[in-house]
C-alpha cells in the first residue's frame, strides 16, 4: 500500500479527497509534505495571489477577470483544461470541468458547467474568456491543447446562439512549438513536468492529475495543481519563445517578432 511504499503524504491525501478514515503519524505526514515541497514545484513559491477560488457564478467569473487583467495590458496567458472523465464515456463526461487561465501574477479557476448552464453564465464565459481566446495581438498558450479545446467547444451553451468559444485565434501551442529544433526538424514531443524541470528547476507534482474534477468542492491542493499547470505555461513560453514577447508602450502594443506557431 501507499504507506508501506513511503508515501504517506499521498494516502493522506487520498483519504482526504475521499472521505476514507485514515490513522496516520504526523509527523511522517509532516515530513513527507516538507519533502514533497522541496521537491516539486509550488503555487505559493510563485506567485503572491493566494491559491484561487472556483469562478461558479456571472459575477464571480467577472471581478476573477477583472483581477487577472489588473496588472495592465497582458499580451501572454497561460490555459489548461481539466474534465471528470478521460474517456467522455460516463455520461455529463464529454465537456470541461474545469478551465484555469494564468498571467505571471494570478490565475483563475472558471467552473465551466455551472456557468454554461445558465444564460448569464454563458454570456459571461463569452465576454471574458472566449474574447480572451480570440483577442487580437495576444497569446493564450497551451501545452498539447487540441483535446483541451476539444472539451471546451463540447461544454454546454445555454441561451442557444452561437457557442461561448466562438474562436481561438489567439491560441498556442507550447508543446508543438517545443517540438520543432533550430534546424526545422521536429523532435520528440515532451511533458510539461519535464519541460517545467528543464526550464524552472523543478518538475510539476502530478498527484492530482486523475482527481474528481467534475466534484464540488474542489479541495485546496486541486485548485492550486489546477492554477499551476496553466502559470507554468505562460513561465516557461516567456523563457523560450521570448522573440514572440510583446511589449506594451501605453496604449499601444509593439510587436517585436513571432514565431510561426500552428494555431489551434
Amino acid at each position: 500500500n501507499l504507506e508501506e511504499a513511503g508515501e504517506i503524504e499521498a494516502a493522506h491525501r487520498l483519504a482526504e479527497l475521499w472521505g476514507v478514515d485514515y490513522s496516520f503519524d504526523e509527523e511522517a505526514v509532516a515530513a513527507a509534505v516538507a519533502m514533497r515541497r522541496a521537491k516539486y514545484l509550488q503555487w505559493d513559491d510563485l506567485v503572491e495571489q493566494d491559491v484561487p477560488h472556483l469562478a461558479s457564478t456571472p459575477e464571480a467569473l467577472t471581478a476573477a477577470f477583472a483581477h487577472l487583467e489588473s496588472a495592465g495590458p497582458q499580451t501572454t496567458y497561460g490555459f489548461d483544461v481539466e474534465w471528470a472523465d478521460p474517456e467522455g464515456a460516463t455520461g455529463g463526461g464529454a465537456g470541461a470541468s474545469l478551465l484555469q487561465v494564468a498571467a505571471r501574477h494570478a490565475a483563475m479557476l472558471v467552473d465551466v458547467p455551472a456557468l454554461s448552464a445558465t444564460p448569464a453564465g454563458t454570456e459571461a464565459l463569452r465576454r471574458t474568456v472566449g474574447a480572451l481566446f480570440d483577442r487580437a495581438r495576444t497569446e493564450v498558450v497551451g501545452f498539447g491543447c487540441k483535446q483541451d479545446l476539444g472539451r471546451l467547444r463540447s461544454s454546454p451553451h445555454a441561451g442557444g446562439g452561437a457557442h461561448w468559444l466562438c474562436g481561438t485565434g489567439a491560441v498556442v501551442d507550447l508543446q508543438a512549438a517545443l517540438q520543432v529544433g533550430g534546424d526545422g526538424k521536429k523532435r520528440m514531443a515532451t511533458g510539461l513536468s519535464a519541460v517545467c524541470e528543464k526550464y524552472l528547476g523543478k518538475p510539476l507534482d502530478k498527484a492530482e492529475q486523475c482527481s474528481a474534477w467534475g466534484s464540488r468542492p474542489l479541495t485546496e491542493r486541486q485548485r492550486a495543481y489546477a492554477a499551476l499547470d496553466a502559470w507554468v505555461c505562460v513561465a516557461v513560453y516567456r523563457i523560450v519563445m521570448p522573440e514572440t514577447a510583446l511589449i506594451a508602450t501605453g496604449n499601444t502594443v509593439e510587436k517585436k517578432s513571432r514565431a510561426k506557431l500552428e494555431k489551434m
